[in-house]
C-alpha cells in the first residue's frame, strides 16, 4: 500500500493514486472523490469544479451565467456580452447581431428594449445606424452616447435631451 498523499484532482486506491473521473474533484490528500455542483463540471483528474460553459445570449460572472442585458447579445460560452451598434437594440438575452435592429423614423431604441418615440419636435432616421452619416466623427467616441441616451434631431441640430450638440 503506498503512503504518500495523493495531490489535488487524485484520490488513493489500493493500487495507488488514481485521477477523479469527469464532473468531480478532490483536494491534496483525498480517499475520494466529490461531485460537482449542479450546473458545474470539471475534467478528469480536476481539483475543482467551473460553471458550464454559458448557452448563447448569456455571459460569466462570479456566480454563473446571467442574461445579456438589453442592446446586446452573445454567442454560447461568452465572458461578455457585445454591444450593438450605435442607434439599434435588442432585446434581453439576444444571441446574435442579427438580433440588433434599428427602429422606425422617429422611434429610438431605448434601455426598456422597446423603440421610443423621439419627444415631440425631435425625429431620428428608420433604422438609423450609420454614424458616419448621422453624428460628428468627434460623438461616436462616447461611450455614454450609444445606449444611455436617446439621440433625436431637433431643427438640423443634434439634441440629446433638448440642449443643441451642434
Amino acid at each position: 500500500m503506498f503512503t504518500d498523499p495523493c495531490v489535488a484532482g487524485k484520490y488513493m486506491t489500493d493500487d495507488g493514486c488514481v485521477d477523479c473521473p469527469e464532473n468531480t474533484f478532490s483536494e491534496n490528500g483525498a480517499s475520494s472523490c466529490t461531485p460537482c455542483s449542479e450546473g458545474m463540471v470539471s475534467g478528469t483528474g480536476s481539483s475543482s469544479c467551473q460553471y458550464e460553459p454559458c448557452q448563447a445570449g448569456n455571459y460569466m460572472t462570479e456566480r454563473g451565467c446571467q442574461q445579456c442585458p438589453v442592446n446586446t447579445y452573445s454567442g454560447p460560452g461568452a465572458l461578455t456580452c457585445s454591444s450593438c451598434a450605435i442607434g439599434i437594440g435588442s432585446p434581453a438575452g439576444s444571441t446574435s447581431a442579427a438580433d440588433c435592429v434599428g427602429c422606425a423614423g422617429g422611434y429610438y431604441y431605448s434601455e426598456s428594449g422597446t423603440c421610443t418615440r423621439c419627444p415631440v419636435g425631435y425625429w431620428i432616421p428608420a433604422g438609423d445606424d450609420d454614424t458616419s452619416d448621422t453624428f460628428p466623427s468627434w460623438l461616436s467616441s462616447l461611450s455614454e452616447r450609444k445606449n444611455k441616451f436617446p439621440w433625436c434631431w431637433k431643427r438640423n441640430r443634434l439634441s440629446l435631451f433638448g440642449m443643441s450638440m451642434l
